[in-house]
């Protein structure tokens, strides 16, 4: 097995490809780095969903809450 040759102005310390030797090979060095920002992207996306839902729903409550105390 030949190893990847990584150049040293490219390096990126998110990404521990040493313990992914699979990984390094089956895939080429922008390809991986490529792989890791699109699941970064991904996991923003993400958060910035579950806070829309969760800030809709904090939302929702407040009104219901007004709503039923100007009724009674």
């Amino acid at each position: 097995m030949s190893a990847t040759h990584v150049p040293s102005s490219a390096h990126d310390p998110r990404i521990d490809e040493a313990n992914h030797p699979v990984w390094m090979q089956a895939f080429s060095y922008e390809t991986r780095h490529r792989q890791v920002d699109e699941d970064l992207e991904a996991g923003r996306n993400l958060t910035a969903v579950l806070i829309a839902i969760v800030a809709g729903g904090l939302l929702l409550g407040c009104v219901g809450v007004i709503a039923a105390l100007t009724i009674v």
